[in-house]
């Protein structure tokens, strides 16, 4: 080492660091097609990349997401579903199952089940569950949805609801993933409830009714707004329907409308 630079760091980042949730190191991969450089374990080119396998894991076998699709900002493939219990964080939990249900809507229009359900179900729903076109907008939705997860910039309330809904996708529980899914975009604006009683009660007509609305609304701030992913809602309300398309539950109580 040159003499006097002996407290000058060897490098702008610690080396040999492997964040929480990735099995290599930041830099082990350069994606050629973005100039980028990414995690080894999951190919991601964001630095603060969704975790890929289980947090406090050392082995790269363990790693949940597999190669993107394609180009850059794409979804990582994730083949093999794992429970809650296997992660640390609800957050790595949340980014690995969207990623697996968004893999999975793509693996269905591949090996024909989508096209086989789609003639028993809503012509509506029937129209998104074969488009691919959709399904690839979704799951680049869903990487920006695990990217703010991976970020930790997601509030923990929304975190804690984004949990409940992908538990209950899995567990074909699509009624009380619905439920879920209503809390997620509803966030703290509750007013919509109190809409009736404002027009049942108060006799100035539904010019006061939107002045409360709009009142109530600069208020209660989302969740969505605060973590930046609130245009990528609806990709989450598609994986809930595509699953149920495919995958019904056998009680048509546990079925969402």
């Amino acid at each position: 080492m040159v003499e006097g630079l002996a407290h000058l760091a060897r490098s702008r980042y610690e080396e040999d660091r492997r964040p929480a949730g990735h099995a290599s190191v930041w830099g082990s991969w350069f994606d050629a097609g973005s100039g980028r450089w990414g995690y080894a374990c999951c190919r991601r080119t964001s630095r603060a990349a969704a975790a890929c396998c289980s947090l406090g894991s050392d082995s790269a076998a363990e790693s949940t997401a597999g190669p993107p699709a394609g180009a850059a900002g794409e979804l990582a493939a994730v083949t093999d579903w794992r429970p809650r219990e296997e992660f640390e964080t609800a957050e790595g939990f949340v980014a690995h199952a969207a990623r697996f249900f968004a893999s999975r809507w793509r693996r269905w229009q591949e090996d024909g089940s989508a096209g086989r359900r789609a003639a028993g179900v809503d012509p509506t729903v029937a129209k998104v569950l074969i488009s691919s076109s959709t399904a690839s907008e979704v799951a680049r939705g869903i990487e920006v949805v695990c990217e703010r997860l991976g970020a930790r910039a997601v509030p923990v309330e929304l975190v804690e609801h984004l949990e409940e809904f992908c538990s209950h996708v899995a567990a074909r529980e699509y009624a009380q993933a619905n439920k879920a899914y209503m809390e997620i975009i509803m966030g703290r604006r509750k007013w919509l409830a109190d809409v009736p009683y404002l027009v049942e009660g108060n006799r100035n007509g539904p010019s006061v009714v939107q002045n409360v609305a709009e009142r109530l609304n600069k208020t209660n701030s989302n969740p969505l707004d605060e973590a930046g992913i609130r245009d990528h809602a609806v990709c989450l309300k598609r994986l809930l329907t595509v699953s149920q398309a495919v995958q019904p539950n056998e009680d048509p109580s546990k079925n969402c409308g």
